[in-house]
């Protein structure tokens, strides 16, 4: 038995660790880059809930098999690493409620992302071209930031997109498009408090709160 297996929040299988599960534990301070060159397998990340701070290492997104990474509810600042925008492997990135700053990249080089949960931030930046080329985005958390442009035009023909949340940011329209098929619901879509001019579809403001202002 390997030691570092029997360590509590690591999961291993056989020799190889494949997890990391450190939420809800006080830690604080930063987290040190070369934890995440180690243990290259890892296909989990989870610090959540805790009162880390700093910038988030770039060694994370450079895991080669990473697959669900949260880190929501720290105190991170910075920017997102640009290496979580050319992972291939990574489908599921949780930030939501940290200090994170800077402009969203384009996320064409990750295409099995399935969530992206970035709420509550400092994330600011014009999102009318991004995301465009995700055809396995379920969901899309993106309140409370100082996003602004228009909503994507290309959300309208995701196949997979069932959550949208840009509500409490600054786009300032939204252009004509069908609604989602995923979106069935009132409650699976917010555009609220943003500074949208009319006209914008009827869909965004019957199921999204959507308002507009000439």
């Amino acid at each position: 038995m390997y030691e570092y297996c029997s360590w509590f929040g690591i999961t291993c299988q056989g020799s190889t660790i494949m997890s990391i599960d450190l939420s809800n534990n006080n830690l604080n301070g930063t987290l040190p880059g070369t934890l995440f060159t180690i243990a290259t397998s890892i296909n989990k990340i989870s610090f959540a809930g805790n009162l880390l701070s700093g910038k988030i290492p770039t060694e994370i997104g450079a895991l080669p098999s990473l697959q669900s990474l949260d880190l929501s509810n720290n105190g991170f600042t910075g920017d997102i690493p640009v290496t979580f925008y050319n992972s291939s492997s990574l489908s599921s990135i949780t930030l939501k409620n940290n200090k994170l700053s800077g402009k969203l990249a384009d996320f064409t080089a990750t295409p099995n992302l399935y969530t992206l949960d970035l709420t509550n931030n400092n994330i600011g930046g014009d999102i009318s071209n991004l995301f465009c080329s995700q055809n396995s985005l379920k969901t899309l958390y993106l309140s409370n930031n100082s996003f602004t442009g228009s909503l994507p035009a290309c959300v309208s023909k995701m196949p997979s997109l069932t959550y949208l949340f840009l509500d409490n940011n600054q786009l300032t329209s939204i252009p004509e498009m069908s609604k989602p098929q995923g979106i069935y619901y009132q409650n699976y879509c917010s555009l609220k408090n943003n500074n949208f001019e009319c006209p914008i579809p009827q869909w965004t403001q019957d199921y999204c709160g959507a308002q507009c202002s000439f």
